[in-house]
């Protein structure tokens, strides 16, 4: 491997890192409740922005490739954002442990959480306009026949919790 190569795999492995310290640091702060509403929030995001019928008018608007990816990043995150309160408000409250208490659980859920941003990442979402991804992470996440089984997982972690 050349250096381009290897400062690339760096990178989005930083990029993995960096949403798992997100992840964890929302379950450590606010719970393992949290984590479940954003994965329950983020599943009826997915429903809600594949079924969008206004997303091709909303974005033959814009031309370029930038502002079409800003406004498709918006929308997904104003979707994540009605799921979020949404799952916030109908889901019971959350558990009574400490910060550090369950915190099996709560790396179980992180990780669960990880992989389903970073699946939507790649293959919802057009963050290549602005994130290069190496085809070997990207071929892990974007293979249809797999897709269902990472997006299964968090599924599987929150069942588990």
């Amino acid at each position: 491997m050349d250096l381009a190569t290897t400062l690339a795999f760096a990178r989005e492995f930083a990029f993995l890192l960096a949403v798992f310290a997100i992840t964890i640091t929302i379950a450590l702060w606010w719970g393992r409740q949290a984590i479940i509403n954003i994965c329950c929030g983020l599943y009826l995001t997915l429903l809600l922005f594949e079924n969008f019928p206004y997303l091709t008018t909303i974005l033959d608007e814009g031309n370029k490739d930038i502002s079409s990816a800003l406004i498709t990043i918006g929308i997904f995150s104003i979707f994540t954002l009605i799921g979020f309160l949404f799952f916030n408000r109908v889901m019971p409250r959350e558990y009574l442990e400490g910060k550090f208490e369950s915190f099996s659980k709560k790396i179980l859920l992180s990780v669960g959480l990880t992989i389903l941003v970073v699946l939507i990442c790649y293959t919802t979402l057009p963050l290549s306009t602005f994130l290069t991804p190496q085809p070997e992470l990207l071929s892990l996440f974007t293979k249809e026949h797999l897709e269902f089984w990472w997006l299964t997982l968090p599924l599987i972690a929150m069942a588990i919790n």
